[in-house]
């Protein structure tokens, strides 16, 4: 067998110690460019679909928040509307509550969301408290950026009798109705209940097989003889009054 002299076991430990050394450079190197490398590859952190593209490919950008954004991405299975209510309706919100959006782009369709989110506090210029309702958009009809409104279902009141808020008279604080009987109206108080804007909730004062003057309003008074007209437009000018019977609302 043959012998090593000291000198040329040191030598050999030297050059193993350097091969060592570059390795592990090496390894840094390759770890260094693979990392630049990943970051040549933008990835959005959620599913959606570009709506903005502001660089071309090729362009030069670097980190910082002062960087232009590249791409807007949109998520369009799920959209997300902001509702602003009323302060005086804040209390009867709840998360959950289902929302009936009607859009200006499909007027003759009725989408159904839910209530998401509610802001912590109300806008203190307009004293309103938005409200976060999500709309499923599974088949990418809807776009962002639509105006809609909505309606938030806060409560049911099935078999509810409603009339056209323009039959519904008041006067000091107190609502009334001219219901017809015969060839008369006789005047009733009323307790209105669940204000839909163009239909109001009559809580008591007329039964479901009432019928109720819905036009022509002006002049009458309790027992003053009329001739209804039924089924007609009472702006036509083709009668003095329209009646209709109370009706419950279809949701």
């Amino acid at each position: 067998a043959g012998r090593v002299s000291k000198q040329e076991l040191q030598q050999a430990e030297m050059a193993l110690a350097t091969a060592e050394a570059a390795r592990s450079t090496a390894r840094s190197q390759v770890g260094a460019l693979a990392t630049r490398l990943g970051e040549t590859r933008i990835t959005s952190p959620l599913d959606g679909v570009v709506s903005a593209r502001r660089l071309d490919p090729g362009a030069l950008v670097g980190p910082g928040g002062n960087t232009t954004p590249i791409v807007t991405v949109d998520r369009i299975d799920v959209l997300r509307l902001f509702v602003s209510v009323n302060e005086g309706d804040v209390h009867r919100l709840k998360l959950g509550q289902s929302a009936h959006v009607e859009l200006d782009a499909q007027p003759t369709t009725r989408y159904q969301g839910r209530v998401v989110r509610l802001a912590p506090s109300l806008d203190p210029a307009t004293r309103t408290l938005d409200a976060e309702v999500q709309l499923p958009n599974e088949s990418g009809e809807l776009r962002a950026g639509m105006y809609g409104r909505a309606a938030i279902v806060t409560g049911t009141h099935p078999g509810a009798l409603t009339v056209p808020v323009g039959a519904v008279q008041m006067s000091n604080g107190r609502s009334f109705v001219y219901a017809l009987r015969g060839d008369k109206v006789q005047r009733r108080e009323v307790r209105v209940g669940v204000d839909g804007e163009s239909w109001l909730e009559i809580v008591s004062g007329v039964q479901p097989e009432d019928e109720v003057v819905t036009a022509g309003l002006e002049g009458l008074s309790d027992g003053s003889a009329v001739r209804p007209a039924r089924n007609i437009d009472p702006f036509g000018g083709a009668a003095a009054s329209e009646v209709k019977q109370p009706r419950v609302p279809q949701e």
